[in-house]
């Protein structure tokens, strides 16, 4: 059976920017918003199938702010 990954990607988001926000405590909606989406899997080409794609937290905590 296929299933779908969103219940539990919502969580790991969110994981993903608490981390953010420690790593960057001045950002603000937007700036975290623009690194989570510009470093993630489909950050090129966003879709109907997986957005922005898979979120990469090393790669957002890493990026230079937005």
């Amino acid at each position: 059976a296929r299933v779908s990954g969103t219940s539990f990607s919502c969580p790991l988001t969110a994981g993903v920017v608490a981390l953010l926000l420690q790593a960057h405590p001045g950002y603000t909606v937007d700036q975290v918003l623009a690194a989570v989406r510009s470093t993630a899997s489909q950050a090129g080409s966003p879709d109907n199938l997986l957005g922005w794609g898979i979120v990469d937290a090393a790669a957002a905590v890493a990026a230079p702010a937005p």
